[in-house]
């Protein structure tokens, strides 16, 4: 785990936390991240073996699926102050109607590009920022 005074910017830590708090009003079960480590040299996780396009888009939590929560006391222990990117749980396990389920498609690998092209078909799609 990285320490916070390694952040790039001390800014995106609270930034981050106050994200997971937003996304948690609107209904979403925010999940801590690792982060990429500034110039692109790692992963918060610190394991050799993480892969370039895991860096940053994998789970802190070993039971991540099982602890999802819109706790504030939870969601405050588990980013605030915390070198931390954020994802949400998309799947109807956790109470999504399955005609509001999410699809994500990572698109970073050639294979991953063609099954989204595949999906999207004709279909209007919302890219959304990175945070």
């Amino acid at each position: 785990m990285v320490p916070v005074d390694k952040a790039e910017n001390m800014a995106d830590v609270a930034d981050v936390a106050s994200e997971a708090f937003r996304l948690a009003e609107h209904g979403l079960f925010p999940i801590p991240l690792h982060r990429p480590l500034p110039g692109g040299t790692g992963c918060s996780c610190g394991q050799e073996s993480c892969k370039k396009q895991s860096w940053g888009k994998h789970p802190v939590k070993k039971a991540w699926a099982k602890s999802v929560t819109q706790d504030p006391d939870v969601l405050q222990q588990d980013f605030e102050g915390l070198y931390r990117n954020v994802g949400i749980v998309i799947g109807p396990a956790h109470g999504i109607p399955a005609e509001q389920a999410i699809v994500d498609v990572e698109d970073d690998t050639d294979a991953g590009t063609a099954l989204a092209r595949r999906l999207r078909g004709d279909s209007r799609t919302r890219t959304l920022p990175i945070i």
